[in-house]
């Protein structure tokens, strides 16, 4: 009976552990998009945007992220899109969520401001 206990909280544990790690990895890649999500909006809403250089703003907006120790996102993932009076800004990423070393699946996010 003992026995039987003990294997059921070992199967119990061996399945909710991975579960759980994996949870946590992909709750920490929605709150590093949440953090990327509100950083571009704030750039975007600067007085003076249309007259910056696009490689400018890129730059910006990195090292604005990287003073949130959000060090993924580079200057090659965002695009900077002027129509008329308008300045666009869009962000494409992907986030690998990896469990003991192996891939598992990969996050892609691409959101456009405004």
């Amino acid at each position: 009976m003992i026995l039987r206990n003990t294997l059921k909280a070992v199967v119990a544990v061996t399945l909710m552990v991975p579960l759980a790690m994996t949870a946590s990895k992909l709750l920490e890649a929605y709150l590093e998009h949440f953090f990327i999500v509100q950083t571009v909006r704030l750039v975007v809403t600067e007085p003076g945007i249309n007259t910056r250089a696009a490689l400018q703003l890129k730059q910006d907006l990195v090292a604005r992220l990287r003073l949130q120790r959000i060090d993924s996102m580079t200057t090659e993932q965002i695009q900077v899109v002027r129509r008329s009076s308008v300045t666009r800004i869009q962000v494409q990423y992907n986030h690998p969520i990896e469990l003991f070393g192996t891939l598992i699946f990969t996050l892609h996010f691409d959101e456009t401001f405004p």
